[in-house]
């Protein structure tokens, strides 16, 4: 199964809290092994929540950064205090104090690879409201964008930072190629609606964005827990997801195109926010030729969706 291509930024999104008299948000790293380069970029930390009260603590090294992003997590949603902390696989064993981690190379909208941590440490040297200070040593295992299909290139990461809090927002942006090429960004929400009985998750990304939206839903299993999932036509099984993308904006839609495979990617999943990526491979007609139905489209993109009013998919 071909991985992302775009990191699942956790905070990415996400807008600096500053008070006056702050130090500045900073963020720098030195990338080694399968590749060798320099990480630069802001710092930005805060809880997740769900039903009002915090579910989970994230760390974001690089959110806006060209050059590439380091993404920490763990399942406490207690702000870490100074002290060294364990980075581990993502998983269903992993302890609450331990952390794990996303690597991504390049920018948003021009990703160069995707490496998830394996091992390493994260040292906490300050740890307070308004600032968290530390610095990490990691070896992380993934793939170039370039060559998706090899996932065993390996990196070590080594950097520090100076981290800010940020506060909670609604985002989703996604790059476009093929039979349009560019980038659409706008709002994402999650819901679920119940029809004849069947109930549908449905994530709802750039709904009202003049550039382009995505659409993804499943019947009967409700809002998905972090994980991989597949996204596939929708005559497959009813419990994996299936979607559309539209290209142009909700009063003058230029294409739809329906979500032949590809996949999802939840980072974080509670009542009040799900955070994710997405890859998807689509075919679809243009609004100037429908009779046209092979467009090619490929979509890949970030999420950080809150609750809303779901929306229903109809895939012609």
């Amino acid at each position: 199964m071909m991985a992302t291509l775009m990191l699942p930024l956790t905070l990415s999104t996400l807008m600096a809290a500053r008070q006056p008299g702050d130090a500045p948000s900073i963020h720098a790293a030195r990338v080694t092994g399968a590749t060798v380069t320099t990480l630069a970029g802001n710092a930005l930390f805060g809880p997740t929540r769900s039903g009002g009260v915090a579910a989970s603590f994230s760390l974001t090294l690089g959110a806006y950064s060209e050059s590439g992003a380091v993404t920490f997590a763990r399942v406490s949603a207690l702000r870490p205090r100074p002290g060294r902390y364990a980075i581990e696989p993502m998983g269903p064993g992993m302890g609450g104090e331990a952390f794990h981690a996303v690597v991504s190379l390049g920018g948003p909208e021009a990703p160069v690879g995707v490496f998830r941590a394996v091992s390493g440490t994260i040292t906490i040297t300050r740890s307070g409201e308004d600032q968290v200070e530390g610095s990490y040593e990691l070896r992380a295992v993934g793939f170039f964008a370039s060559d998706p299909e090899r996932e065993d290139r390996e990196i070590t990461v080594r950097g520090g930072f100076t981290a800010e809090p940020a506060a909670l927002a609604s985002s989703y942006e996604a790059t476009f190629a093929g039979q349009v090429a560019g980038t659409a960004r706008g709002s994402a929400e999650f819901g679920e609606l119940e029809s004849e009985g069947a109930r549908t998750f449905s994530l709802t990304l750039g709904a009202h964005s003049e550039q382009g939206a995505v659409l993804l839903s499943r019947q009967g299993t409700g809002r998905p827990a972090v994980g991989v999932y597949e996204v596939r036509e929708a005559d497959r099984a009813t419990s994996e997801f299936h979607g559309l993308v539209i290209t142009g904006g909700p009063a003058a839609p230029t294409g739809v195109y329906r979500v032949l495979r590809g996949t999802l990617t939840i980072t974080e999943s509670s009542a009040e926010r799900v955070v994710g990526s997405f890859q998807l491979w689509a075919e679809g007609f243009t609004a100037s030729d429908p009779e046209t139905e092979t467009r090619p489209l490929s979509a890949a993109g970030t999420f950080v969706a809150t609750t809303g009013a779901a929306t229903a998919l109809s895939l012609r």
